[in-house]
């Protein structure tokens, strides 16, 4: 008897670890905006097959140096019908706004720190692959230079 209890844990604990993780969905404020209140819906289930979040921090100099090929990736992103949210976070709210005032594609800013610690970010650049489940099916950290080997890396 204890075997089978010892087997039915170990059995649950596989699955809890090898399950697909979700992250949570959640209203992030967007800039620009056309109105002083306008959300984004961050994470949770995605309308495509497919979706793509990267998450950024004003003091990151790898952020900084991947802005073309964000910018390049989103465009990329746009082609495929890929629906593709770059976060902005990880520092005080003025300079999250000044970073997001600065970027050259609309961004959405989680100005409390919620979406980052929700999706378990703790480096930066981040880049999330969720499914329609709104399930990660793949998680990378750091980035690269050009848009195609990012897309090689993110499996799109």
């Amino acid at each position: 008897m204890k075997k089978i209890i010892v087997l039915m844990l170990v059995a649950a604990g596989v699955w809890f670890f090898l399950s697909p993780k979700k992250i949570p969905e959640m209203a992030l404020k967007k800039f620009p905006s056309t109105f002083a209140e306008e959300k984004v819906l961050v994470g949770g289930p995605c309308s495509a097959e497919k979706c793509l979040t990267v998450y950024l921090a004003p003091w990151c100099g790898a952020c900084k140096s991947l802005t073309p090929m964000i910018v390049d990736l989103n465009s990329q992103m746009e082609t495929d019908g890929i629906p593709f949210t770059i976060v902005v976070g990880a520092d005080t709210p003025a300079k999250i706004l000044d970073y997001a005032g600065t970027y050259p594609l609309p961004v959405v800013m989680d100005l409390e720190s919620k979406y980052k610690k929700a999706a378990s970010i703790n480096n930066y650049p981040t880049f999330i692959v969720t499914n329609k489940k709104g399930q990660v099916i793949k998680r990378y950290k750091g980035g690269y230079h050009e848009a195609v080997n990012m897309r090689k890396a993110l499996d799109l």
